[in-house]
């Protein structure tokens, strides 16, 4: 299968190309920088240069693949949300997503699985007592209103029941390298971690494999359209996670971050990190997606045991040749 991937060298989408090359098939990275392709992907990947708002010679490519996979968004976390920055969080994900349909809706043949991101965000700030499936309605705050617009902007037309298409919506992605665990880790081992604001928030959270993982179940499974919540089955709060990750480094977590400190810091965004919801993957456990790393301990333990090759190691393993009588 020769998958198309806008965001391929973001967290999602670099974990989800080595998924890819490892099962067999071909995934065409479309990237703004080709400098930040890792080398181990040479001859492996195809790699198109363009910008997913504009258009160019990356929809030719994208018409050539059979499915597509648009992982493409500027960071919403940790910044502070003036005009600019709401541009660049709307424009990277309604515009760029509109031009990847438009582009699939003038193609023939098209490509026949258009897996487009969201957030948990479209379903705005919910309190823990609120269990969220696929079926609930969307929220109304800002973040809610982009991943609204958002979905909508991954409409096909006419292609509508002929393409088939998912919108993962996901939740917080947990990776000891890259994203929000591996900023809290510092801290956290210090001693100085803690629940962000008073704690009772939900905090909906996948292992980076199983992000990865459902994203190729979806590619595979026929049965898998429309809205898709993308999180582990176990719910937790915001200070349970942190509970959790100080228990796994055998650290106190007694320092909470108050919400009035974000929001000196951040302004209106920190409603990203003092808000959350109680995802429910319904649709996933409906058509037995089968989850890794379902709990919170294991999978923080599995990411903190983990040792990364530094990339020269790796970049001289896949230059050596097999030894004879051994597994390539």
């Amino acid at each position: 299968m020769r998958v198309f991937i806008t965001g391929a060298t973001g967290l999602i989408g670099s974990h989800l190309v080595d998924a890819l090359v490892e099962r067999g098939d071909r995934p065409v990275a479309l990237t703004r920088d080709a400098s930040r392709i890792p080398s181990h992907w040479h001859g492996k990947v195809d790699v198109v240069t363009g910008d997913p708002q504009t258009e160019g010679k990356w929809m030719e490519s994208l018409c050539l693949c059979d499915a597509v996979v648009n992982l493409a968004g500027e960071p919403v976390a940790g910044r502070r949300w003036n005009a600019r920055v709401k541009a660049e969080i709307e424009g990277s994900r309604v515009e760029s997503t509109a031009l990847i349909a438009l582009a699939i809706r003038g193609s023939d043949p098209h490509p026949q699985i258009f897996i487009s991101a969201s957030a948990s965000g479209y379903y705005g700030n919910q309190p823990w007592e609120k269990e969220l499936t696929e079926a609930h309605p969307p929220g109304e705050d800002y973040l809610a209103v982009v991943c609204r617009r958002w979905e909508s902007a991954s409409s096909l037309g006419t292609l509508d029941g002929l393409v088939r298409k998912v919108n993962v919506r996901i939740s917080i992605v947990l990776d000891a390298e890259r994203g929000a665990l591996a900023r809290m880790l510092t801290p956290f081992k210090l001693g100085l971690g803690g629940p962000i604001g008073n704690g009772s928030q939900p905090f909906p959270w996948i292992h980076i494999d199983d992000m990865a993982g459902i994203i190729l179940w979806a590619l595979d499974n026929p049965q898998v359209r429309g809205p898709l919540n993308a999180c582990a089955p176990q719910a937790v709060t915001s200070r349970t996670f942190a509970t959790t990750l100080g228990k796994v480094l055998n650290r106190p977590a007694f320092f909470p971050i108050p919400g009035f400190v974000l929001k000196l810091r951040f302004g209106e965004g920190a409603a990203v990190l003092l808000s959350g919801q109680r995802m429910v993957p319904a649709q996933a456990q409906a058509l037995g997606y089968s989850f890794r790393y379902p709990e919170l301990g294991p999978a923080l333990q599995n990411l903190l045991d983990r040792k990364k090759i530094p990339e020269a190691d790796l970049n001289r393993l896949n230059r050596e040749p097999s030894k004879k009588g051994q597994p390539g």
